[in-house]
This record gives C-alpha cells, sequence and structure tokens, in this order.
C-alpha cells in the first residue's frame, strides 16, 4: 500500500471520526474518541491490511498510480478454458504523470524532516528545562505517591520554569510540578496528582508519540493536522473523565476549577509530554459539567463504532496491489468422469462445480487481431514520445526511459500479436471494464495429460487397458476389447455398450 493510499485511508476514518464527535461528544464516552484516534493513526502509519473472516473493506484502488499497461498485463481470477491454459505477467510501462513523483517524493521528505526536527528541537528544548528541577518531598505528595505505585517508579519534582503541571517520560515517569503551586492546598494537590497519574498509567507519552508521528509522514494531508489537534484534546477530555470517576461526579465543579487556575498558553507540539493545563479550556470544562453516569445503550453504541472502525482498518485493502507480479498457472483436464481443474501447478484438482463456485466467471471480451494491431500502430508513438522521461521498475528503482525500453515494449506487444495470430486470448475488457492495469492472457500449452482406461468386466473383475495421450485413443482401446470379448462369449453386447457410453 502506497502512502498516498494510506492517507486517503487513514483520511476516511479521520472524517468519521470527526462527524461523531461533533454529533456526540457528549453523549459518548470520552474513552470511545480516544481509542477511535488511535485506530486511525495506526490506519496512518501502518502500510498493510488485516485479513478478516467477513468481506467489510474500504476499496481505495481508485487512488492506485497512474500506470499504463500493455493489453497482455497482469493476471485476475482464473477462467476455465481450453486443456492447460496458461495466464501470462504483461509488462508494465509507465505514465508521463509519473515523472512528477519523484519531485513529490523529495518534497514529502523534507517536510518530514523539518517537522521531525521542529518536534525533537522543542522536546529537547523542554527536558533540558525539566532537569533543572529539583524532587518535590512535600509530606502529602509523597504520602500519595506511596499508595499509588505502578510497576514503574513516578517521581515527583519541581520547577519555577514551568506554569502548570505535566508529566513526561514513559519507562521512569515524572509528574512536574510548578513552584508556585500550592502545597497546603491538599484537595489541588489531589485533583493534579490524579489527572497526571492517569496519563501514565495510560501510557499517554507514547499516544501523543503516536499523533506526532503521524503528523510528520502525512504533512501534507490536511486531515492529519485536524486530527492532530483533536486527538490531543480528546487525549485530556478522556483523562479528566477518567478522573471525575475515580474521585466522584460530586467533586465535577471543584475540578472545573482547578482547570481554569492551572489554564497557561496553548502549546499544542508537546509530543512527548501532557499538561494538566490545557488550550480548549472551556471545552474541557464544559465536558466534565456534563459528566454523568454513561448509559448501556451509550455504551453499546461506542462498542459499536469502535469495532466498525477497527473492522474498516483492518480490512481496507487497494485491488490488484500486486499485481504487476502477479501470475497464475491452470490445467484443466477429461478422465472420463467430466473435467477437472488444477490450480496449484497440477499437484490437487477439482472439479469443475467446484471450481466455478470458487472462481466465479467473469465477462471477457478478448482482442482481435485486427483490433491489437491497431492499437500497436497507436500506442508506439506514445512510447517514443515518453524517451527521456523516468520511471520505476520492478525494484522501485527509478530508472531512465530510453529507445532500449521503447524497444522491450514493442517487442512484447509483437510477441502478443503473434500469439493472438496463433490462437492465443487477450483481454480487452473485464465485466465491461477497461482496465489497463488489469488483464488476462491465455495461450494453448502442450498437453502431457494421459488418460487411463479402467473398466469392470461381466465377471466384475477390474482390468487397467492403459494409458492414453487422447480421448479417442482410449474410447478406441475400450471398443476393441469390448469386440474382442463379446468375440469370445466373455461379454454381452448391451453390457460392452453401457461400458462404452461410460466413457463417452
Amino acid at each position: 500500500m502506497s502512502l498516498f493510499q494510506m492517507s486517503v485511508g487513514g483520511g476516511v476514518l479521520i472524517l468519521f471520526v470527526v462527524v461523531i464527535r461533533a454529533l456526540a461528544i457528549h453523549r459518548l464516552p470520552k474513552t470511545t474518541f480516544f481509542v477511535l484516534w488511535i485506530v486511525a493513526a495506526l490506519r496512518l502509519l501502518l502500510p498493510f491490511s488485516i485479513p478478516l473472516p467477513f468481506n467489510i473493506h474500504i476499496g481505495l484502488d481508485v487512488f492506485s498510480g497512474i500506470v499504463q499497461e500493455l493489453p497482455s498485463g497482469n493476471i485476475g481470477s482464473p477462467l476455465p478454458g481450453e486443456n492447460l491454459p496458461s495466464y501470462d505477467a504483461g509488462t508494465a510501462v509507465p505514465n508521463p504523470a509519473t515523472e512528477h513523483i519523484s519531485t513529490f517524493e523529495v518534497l514529502w521528505l523534507v517536510g518530514v524532516l523539518l517537522l521531525a526536527l521542529y518536534f525533537s528541537i522543542s522536546y529537547l528544548r523542554s527536558m533540558r528545562k525539566f532537569r533543572m528541577s529539583i524532587p518535590d518531598n512535600t509530606p502529602y505528595i509523597c504520602e500519595w505517591l506511596t499508595t499509588h505505585q505502578i510497576i514503574r517508579p513516578i517521581e515527583a519534582r519541581s520547577s519555577d520554569l514551568i506554569s502548570s503541571p505535566l508529566t513526561y517520560g514513559i519507562l521512569h515517569p515524572v509528574i512536574l510540578l510548578p513552584k508556585k503551586l500550592d502545597r497546603n492546598d491538599q484537595a489541588a494537590l489531589k485533583y493534579v496528582l490524579t489527572h497526571e497519574y492517569v496519563h501514565i498509567r495510560r501510557f499517554d507519552a507514547i499516544t501523543k508519540l503516536l499523533f506526532a508521528a503521524v503528523l510528520c509522514i502525512h504533512w501534507f494531508n490536511p486531515l492529519a493536522w485536524v486530527m492532530y489537534v483533536l486527538a490531543n484534546r480528546d487525549v485530556e477530555l478522556s483523562c479528566d473523565a477518567w478522573v471525575i470517576r475515580m474521585m466522584g461526579a460530586k467533586n465535577r465543579s471543584s475540578y472545573a476549577l482547578m482547570l481554569i487556575k492551572m489554564e497557561e498558553r496553548r502549546n499544542s507540539m508537546s509530543a512527548l509530554y501532557s499538561h494538566f493545563g490545557k488550550n480548549a479550556i472551556s471545552e474541557r470544562i464544559e465536558a466534565i459539567m456534563k459528566f454523568k453516569k454513561t448509559s448501556t445503550i451509550a455504551c453499546a453504541l461506542a462498542l459499536v463504532l469502535v469495532v466498525g472502525a477497527t473492522t474498516a482498518f483492518a480490512n481496507s485493502d487497494v485491488n490488484h496491489e500486486n499485481a504487476d507480479t502477479a501470475q497464475f498457472v491452470g490445467y484443466s483436464r477429461n478422465l472420463g468422469n467430466g473435467t477437472e481443474y488444477s490450480v496449484d501447478n497440477g499437484e490437487t484438482w477439482i472439479s469443475e462445480e467446484k471450481y466455478n463456485e470458487l472462481y466465479p466467471q467473469l465477462d471477457i471480451v478478448y482482442w482481435t487481431y485486427e483490433e491489437y494491431k491497431e492499437y500497436l500502430e497507436e500506442q508506439i508513438p506514445i512510447w517514443q514520445s515518453l524517451i527521456g522521461g523516468k520511471y520505476k521498475n520492478e525494484n522501485g528503482e527509478w530508472v531512465e526511459w530510453t529507445q532500449e525500453t521503447v524497444d522491450q515494449c514493442i517487442a512484447q506487444a509483437e510477441e502478443d500479436l503473434e500469439a493472438i495470430k496463433n490462437g492465443a486470448l487477450v483481454s480487452r475488457t473485464i465485466d465491461g471494464v477497461n482496465d489497463p492495469n488489469f488483464s488476462i492472457t491465455i495461450n494453448k500449452l502442450d498437453s502431457d495429460v494421459t488418460y487411463n482406461a479402467i473398466i469392470v468386466d461381466q465377471n466384475g473383475q477390474e482390468l487397467n487397458l492403459g494409458n492414453f495421450s487422447t480421448e479417442e485413443e482410449r474410447l478406441t482401446a475400450i471398443q476393441d476389447y469390448c469386440d474382442e470379448q463379446i468375440r469370445l462369449g466373455n461379454m454381452t453386447k448391451e453390457y460392452a455398450e453401457n461400458l462404452i457410453n461410460d466413457f463417452q
């Protein structure tokens, strides 16, 4: 899956979350949006899909790269045809539009490096300030940390270089408190410590790093910026909801007042640490004051949304993603009891009924010799016009389109034209669609399938009359055997006729 396809797929999920958020931000559990943003971020970062046992997917083939192929291109579903058809992969031909992709890749890389550099410098500057802090040995804080221990050791420190509490660190988390914070106000300290404790328990530092990575990679996608802003807000909203559940809904007002006191200047690029204070403070206060126990219906709806979004992410795909290297070889045979097909180079065989069930028939229109010849005459000047341009080869390397490349394309096309003249079938449209990236070629190959003749005589004895290269030869051998047995009086004419009919 290409970067652009990942960005489109992730963008679809972002739009989905934005709409749901606008409609139900105060109706659904805040953790719902927290999880949905993580799912969207993973879709933007992971270049693959996860197959599921049910068929729900986001089709992104419409956004695939602009590539032009010869009509003898790549292979899709096999078709039952004449004996021993083979399906051969064609040769990809770049389009002039692909010449501009390299410029975009350079610009994309520059954007990634600049944004990553910005985050890194911001974080390093912050860490320099944080390291100038001193341990906070306030008795209440030490006692509180003692009763809220986790596997990772939590440390509380104090600094006069910050104006609101924050948390940083993953393996060794630190709760950093402003020196001006009133240590005698135990209620305020409890709110602050609980809030930062929730961030630590949920590994929100990693979550913020995830969102920052998405923004670095997909900086060109406006929806990625929307996600970064809203996702960081929802991290705080979800954290507030956890705090209220832990401390009781009766403390909502005092907790909201504490938020107002802790409000500070906006700092939206804090990728690896979490602030107690937050921009969009009014949204947080509104959410806190509207907090209520989540209903069963809201929980069920939240579960449906999360499962639905995860399913869409897991099973999103791009049709023909690996079509340029696909190859399929199929075989068919008739042993007297119906046609059988093999899709694994003759190792196993399945009935025609099962084959048609597994590989539904496509409506294919094939090129005629004259049509393909006319197409080739029109295509050669187009290939000639590409000389001097750039295209990606099968190894993903940018190479120059030269006269030698044109000659190779012409040679390949002339081979296909000669194959059509000799009876090969090359698809022009499949199910009414003229897709240059997806076509089928069927060539007749020499057959090495043998037909055995195992019969049961009138006395119940099983006999093997041998193997034959054609059905006609086998039928002739069975008829000769029956004539001989009738002459000897070992078989009736009626039994012989039934036996012969079984092999016709």
